[in-house]
């Protein structure tokens, strides 16, 4: 990923940002700033998508996520242009539910979940 990056290239990165409750060493310098998205487990068996509200530093997200008690976070980084998330909730959703109103008619990488109860 770093010499795609030196190299002017785009990817979809997924990085461990908190781990049982716990930060963990992130390839992102944490003075890095964006605007950041994370996939988190915040109690059993509940999942939620969190982005920062505006830019603030990689570090500074993570301490925000940790304060809101989350236990697992997956820092989805899609790289320059593509910036949109989206869920649906259940299979018979028509149409994905998007966190902001840029979208883009493409994705690379999807990450699905299934919990189990």
């Amino acid at each position: 990923m770093d010499n795609a990056a030196q190299e002017g290239g785009m990817g979809f990165a997924q990085e461990m940002m908190i781990h049982n409750g716990n930060a963990v060493k992130t390839t992102r310098p944490l003075g890095n700033r964006n605007v950041f998205r994370a996939l988190c487990l915040v109690s059993d068996y509940q999942l939620t998508l969190y982005e920062s509200q505006g830019i603030v530093t990689f570090g500074n997200f993570i301490d925000a996520l940790l304060s809101q008690g989350v236990k697992e976070a997956l820092y989805t980084d899609m790289g320059q242009g593509w910036s949109y998330c989206f869920y649906r909730v259940s299979q018979s959703d028509k149409s994905p539910k998007y966190l902001h109103s840029t979208s883009l008619p493409y994705a690379s990488t999807f990450v699905i979940i299934t919990t189990k109860l």
